[in-house]
């Protein structure tokens, strides 16, 4: 997900749920297809509209009956914070503008924020230290 600047990031931050949800899967952050994880099924799943879900799709396995998040596998996994929130967060923290800001331009509370912040940090010094750039 290249962002030259703030527009580009707002026109993707405004997509709808379907386009947004592609965007992702084109960049390699959403899984596009997901094997159903019953044990005696393991076929492929659809993609399915949903209200009230991460990103408004889940996957579906018919036969089985289940549904599964589209952001199962990816780091947005256990977050409760919108992913459309944490993106922006993200290149709030990248042009380091500050947690109390932050927080007054999201929505979010400050101590979420510097959570995030903190997680952007130690996953940007995890990369470091794994490529040996240090």
């Amino acid at each position: 997900m290249e962002f030259q600047n703030v527009f580009d990031l707002q026109q993707v931050l405004q997509l709808d749920d379907e386009h947004f949800l592609r965007h992702l899967q084109d960049v390699g952050i959403v899984r596009r297809q997901l094997r159903c994880s019953s044990n005696h099924c393991r076929r492929q799943c659809v993609l399915r509209k949903r209200e009230n879900v991460a990103l408004g799709y889940v996957f579906f396995r018919k036969s089985c009956q289940k549904r599964f998040s589209v952001l199962i596998g990816s780091f947005f996994e256990h977050c409760k914070t919108p992913v459309r929130v944490i993106i922006y967060l993200m290149w709030e923290w990248v042009c380091e503008v500050r947690a109390g800001c932050a927080a007054m331009s999201t929505g979010c509370t400050r101590s979420i924020v510097i959570q995030y912040y903190r997680y952007f940090r130690d996953i940007c010094f995890w990369q470091l230290l794994r490529t040996n750039d240090l």
